[in-house]
């Protein structure tokens, strides 16, 4: 499945073997990514584990629809609950950090309050995770507040080698492997179709997968720009060669 299709990939919205699709394809179809690069984006993308920081039992809680939406799809990685106040979550282990997890961490997606996102990326670096969807959104109130909240965590998470989506994410989306790591009430269908999206997204019935970064994070009341770490461009090379 190839991972990315940007709403729609230059010039495929109608024949994929037009001419000029053929010239888009022979333009990235050859080209090798950094090998860090390949490894960060594999993790957030083709994720084999998956550490939910923030899983929840409560009613409407951010961390609980997300933890549903990774077990009704059917995630085929592993699966692990972090949440310092509770030693289960539903039927499963709910770990204090990542760090405690003691296995391979591929992605973290992060649903707690803004002021403990920055532990947060330490842990998950301290784990070894190379990738980190953040749905918590930027504290609201203060545009210049929210502003350089984001740019600090971005930072930092680059300077930990981590790959950053978010905050404000819509999560990531990927059908062939079961992962809906996202907080939508609908998911994609298993499919050949896949999107990169710098807008919140609203699903309908998608064919394949999702991957989306607000631009702002307006749909969560904030006015904050974001600037993650994880680029467009180098998912859509990525996805075409995966």
């Amino acid at each position: 499945l190839a991972m990315t299709v940007a709403a729609c990939l230059p010039a495929t919205c109608g024949d994929y073997n037009g001419a000029s699709s053929r010239r888009w394809r022979s333009r990235y179809e050859d080209r090798d990514l950094p090998t860090a690069m390949q490894h960060a984006l594999r993790a957030l993308l083709a994720p084999a584990s998956v550490a939910l920081v923030g899983a929840s039992e409560r009613p409407g809680a951010i961390g609980r629809v997300v933890l549903e939406n990774i077990r009704a799809g059917g995630f085929t990685g592993a699966l692990h609950a972090v949440n310092p106040h509770h030693r289960r979550i539903f039927d499963a282990v709910s770990y204090a950090t990542i760090a405690r997890i003691g296995q391979p961490v591929d992605l973290v997606v992060i649903a707690t309050p803004a002021s403990s996102v920055h532990a947060i990326v330490d842990d998950a670096a301290a784990a070894g995770a190379k990738a980190a969807v953040l749905i918590t959104a930027a504290p609201g109130g203060d545009p210049q507040r929210a502003r350089t909240w984001t740019e600090r965590i971005v930072a930092h998470a680059k300077s930990l080698g981590i790959r950053l989506v978010g905050p404000g994410a819509f999560g990531v989306i990927r059908t062939d492997i079961g992962l809906n790591a996202t907080f939508s009430d609908v998911t994609a269908i298993k499919g050949r179709l896949a999107l990169v999206s710098q807008l919140m997204l609203a699903l309908g019935p998608m064919a394949g997968s999702a991957v989306a970064a607000p631009a702002t994070t307006a749909a969560k009341k904030a006015s904050a720009p974001v600037p993650a770490n994880a680029a467009a461009n180098p998912s859509l090379v990525f996805s075409y060669q995966d």
